[in-house]
C-alpha cells in the first residue's frame, strides 16, 4: 500500500513536464513511458471486431529489447463495474505448466485497476476516443515486471507503476 501512495505522490508532479497540446491527444493515439525503466506503453485504435467490453488495446515495449508485450482495457461486469487491465507475453513451457495461458494463447503477465492521473486527481481510464490523460497509474505493476523470468533479459532498469505522457502517435 505505500509503493502506491509514493507512485501517486510521484505522478502529481507530471502536469509540469508535459508538452502543450497533450491533451488534446485521443486515447487510442497516446504514447506513455515509465520514466525509470523506459518502458513504452502505446495505446492503439480498437479493431473492428473488438469485444463490447474493450476500453482500449495497446502494446509495451523496453529500450533495446525485440520483445513485444501486448495487453488491453476492458471493463468488469457487475454491479461495481471498473476498467481492468491485463499485460500479456508469448508463454514459455513453464507457463503453460502453470496454467497462466488465457483466452488470447498468451500468458498473462500482470492485470489489475488502471488510473488516469491529471490535474493531481486519479479517475478511470478514458475510452479509446477520448482525450489522453497526463499519466497512468498501474498499481503493483512494477512488482508484477520484476518477478517475471523475462524482465531482466529485456531490461537492467527498475519498473514501476507510473507512466506519463509523452507524445501522441499519428
Amino acid at each position: 500500500m505505500p509503493r502506491t501512495k509514493i507512485a501517486f505522490v510521484a505522478v502529481a508532479h507530471l502536469a509540469f513536464v508535459l508538452p502543450a497540446g497533450a491533451t488534446e491527444c485521443a486515447m487510442e493515439r497516446a504514447t506513455y513511458v515509465a520514466p525509470r525503466s523506459g518502458a513504452v506503453l502505446q495505446f492503439l485504435p480498437l479493431p473492428a471486431h473488438a469485444s463490447p467490453m474493450d476500453n482500449n488495446i495497446f502494446t509495451l515495449t523496453f529500450p533495446g529489447a525485440s520483445e513485444l508485450l501486448t495487453g488491453d482495457v476492458a471493463w468488469t461486469n457487475g454491479r461495481r463495474t471498473i476498467p481492468y487491465m491485463a499485460v500479456r507475453h508469448a508463454c514459455n513451457q513453464d507457463d503453460i505448466d502453470m496454467e497462466r495461458r488465457d483466452g488470447s494463447g498468451l500468458c498473462r503477465l500482470w492485470d489489475g485497476s488502471v488510473y488516469a492521473l491529471a490535474g493531481g486527481n486519479a479517475d478511470w481510464i478514458p475510452a479509446a476516443t477520448d482525450p489522453a490523460p497526463e499519466g497512468l497509474l498501474l498499481p503493483d505493476f512494477g512488482d508484477a515486471l520484476i518477478q517475471w523470468p523475462g524482465y531482466y533479459s529485456v531490461t537492467d532498469r527498475y519498473a514501476w507503476d507510473a507512466f506519463k505522457l509523452i507524445g501522441c502517435a499519428k
